[in-house]
């Protein structure tokens, strides 16, 4: 046994679970390099089906600008131009990104013709905007040629789309081959995914099996051992001598084994003193809680006489404190009402104050009522000179109508020579009509207007009567807050009276209050000594009780513990049971075995 090498767990550990993670650290790294290339090869395939869509989107714009070189050609509109002119830039960026991508002498002639199909497909269009543009040509000549143009760009437009369509199927083909490839890859990977799983599975099962078998050898005789013990066999030993951690633990184990053992010899001779001792402390004990009894019987009867007279004393002081609480209560009382007084005091001051300001506004107003008076009565009279200015055009005006009539009149008499006199009667007859209009309507005005002066007028004498009227209120309620001003003044005073008497009785009741409650304060302390001095006779008692049981708990205990160690063998010697156990299983040899140590204590 001395020439075979053994190893610490830690080591056996450390060594099987670096294995299993190196086999996981390759399969990662494998796994890692498959990743890369599957990323490279999705690139690819992601750049094969861009370049579909390309060539898709090149379908789409062209067949778009057919659309517009058409539309321009059908309806020769000019914002057709702009429209094409637009996706021009466009179409070039796309046809010229497509044949960049050529790769093979085919795609490399495509790329060619494409360019020239372009290069036409633009051109045609430039010469249908300079024919509709040219104003030389008759709309037969124009018609003639657009149609021309039209069926032509058809033609490049089809080539180009067969182009692309070249383009789209070679772009399709690739795609394909990318996509056929990167599912292989993944595949493949997946697949030594798998193989590794299963490796590192097989591996850790061998590892865990192969450890475990280890293992268990030095448990069982562990195991054995302490079920021995725990029977109270303190005699057995592990006894290992190998230098593994459980080697180390079973010596570890008969170490403990062994001081527990020296213990309960040393318990052994304590319990024997503890026993005597115990039943001297149990005498002492039962004559000491005699003397106490009487000691708490003296303490009961001076208690009794000091809560007497704590109680009286609180009785009294319960009362001069509701009568002191009362006096506080009025004098708090006075301090609202003399609080209430000031806020009364402030409420009248500024009340009085708005009162005069109300009596100066009513003052400015009446005497703007009276300058709007004033005001009405001249606007009144000067619509009555109106009416009578208006009058006197009217009757104007009736004149001035009678006089052409007689002109004309006149003029008629005189025949051809006074035709131009009856021209000009006429229109002066005319003018007098529109005067004389034009007057009754501002008769009308002036006299609606004068209507409603009247009414104006009068409600402003109503006004005026209402200002006059809340003048005189107003004097009234001013006269009163000046009366309201003096009462409170005088409440204020009496309230002042009234707070320095309930002070003074409430610094008195305080005086008081505070002489029971240090008589009361004095007869509780006397209660309270009394009453500590009896609690503690009684814990003293319930103590002295407890030290007697526990005196007698303690002497039965000793008797327990002598019982109890009785069940432990620690001093004879253990006929080998554990032999074996220390036998080698699966080839593999465990050394040290199970054995007693005669003699220890």
């Amino acid at each position: 046994m001395a020439g075979k090498l053994t190893f610490m767990w830690k080591t056996k550990l450390m060594v099987g679970f670096a294995v299993v993670a190196a086999l996981f650290a390759a399969a990662a790294l494998f796994n890692l390099q498959q990743a890369q290339g599957i990323k490279e090869q999705l690139h690819r395939q992601n750049a094969k089906v861009s370049l579909q869509l390309e060539a898709l989107e090149l379908k789409v714009l062209v067949q778009e600008m057919k659309d517009i070189s058409s539309g321009l050609m059908i309806s020769r509109d000019e914002a057709y131009v702009a429209k094409f002119i637009e996706k021009r830039q466009t179409f070039q960026d796309m046809i010229r990104a497509i044949g960049e991508t050529a790769s093979t002498d085919d795609q490399r002639q495509w790329r060619s013709q494409m360019i020239m199909a372009e290069t036409e497909f633009l051109d045609l269009f430039d010469r249908a905007v300079n024919i509709i543009r040219n104003n030389s040509l008759t709309e037969r000549d124009i018609q003639k040629n657009t149609e021309s143009l039209y069926k032509e760009t058809q033609v490049q437009r089809d080539v180009i789309f067969d182009l692309v369509g070249r383009f789209y199927l070679d772009y399709s083909t690739d795609a394909d081959a990318a996509v056929a490839a990167t599912n292989e890859k993944m595949n493949g990977s997946v697949t030594v995914l798998l193989i590794a799983a299963g490796l590192v599975l097989l591996l850790t099962v061998f590892v865990s099996l192969t450890l475990v078998r280890s293992f268990m050898k030095p448990i069982r005789r562990m195991r054995h051992t302490m079920s021995r013990i725990g029977d109270g066999d303190l005699r057995h030993r592990v006894d290992s001598v190998s230098s593994d951690e459980f080697g180390q633990l079973g010596r570890s184990f008969d170490a403990m084994i062994g001081s527990v053992a020296g213990m309960l010899a040393r318990l052994r001779d304590i319990g024997e003193s503890l026993n005597e001792r115990s039943a001297s402390f149990k005498t002492f004990a039962g004559t000491t809680a005699a003397a106490n009894a009487e000691v708490m019987k003296a303490f009961n009867e001076i208690a009794s006489g000091s809560n007497e007279q704590a109680a009286y004393t609180e009785s009294s002081a319960g009362l001069v404190g509701e009568l002191g609480q009362e006096v506080r209560e009025i004098a708090r009382s006075a301090d609202e009402m003399k609080r209430l007084g000031e806020q009364a005091d402030a409420q009248a001051k500024t009340g009085a104050e708005a009162v005069a300001e109300l009596e100066g506004a009513a003052v400015q107003a009446e005497a703007m009522l009276h300058q709007a008076e004033q005001a009405f009565e001249a606007f009144t009279l000067g619509a009555e000179q109106i009416g009578k200015i208006v009058h006197t055009i009217t009757a104007i005006a009736q004149q001035t109508n009678v006089l052409s009539l007689n002109a004309s009149i006149e003029a008629a008499r005189a025949g051809a020579y006074g035709k131009g006199f009856l021209v000009i009667a006429d229109e002066v007859r005319s003018l007098s009509e529109q005067s004389k209009a034009s007057a009754q309507s501002i008769t009308g005005l002036v006299a609606a207007l004068q209507a409603h002066m009247t009414k104006v007028t009068e409600a402003m004498t109503v006004a005026g009567d209402a200002s006059r009227v809340q003048g005189a209120k107003v004097q009234h309620t001013l006269e009163a807050f000046c009366s309201i001003k003096l009462s409170i003044e005088a409440l204020y005073d009496r309230a002042d009276e009234i707070h320095a008497k309930v002070k003074k009785a409430e610094e008195n009741g305080a005086v008081l209050t505070d002489a029971l409650q240090h008589m009361a304060a004095i007869a509780e302390q006397s209660a309270a000594g009394a009453q500590e001095v009896n609690v503690a006779s009684a814990e003293q008692n319930e103590s002295v009780r407890l030290i007697a049981l526990q005196a007698d708990a303690m002497h039965e205990l000793a008797e327990n513990l002598f019982a109890e160690i009785g069940k432990f063998r620690i001093g004879e010697q253990a006929a080998p049971e554990l032999a074996a156990l220390s036998e080698p299983e699966g080839g593999e040899e465990i050394p040290g075995g199970s054995r007693a140590e005669p003699g220890r204590p």
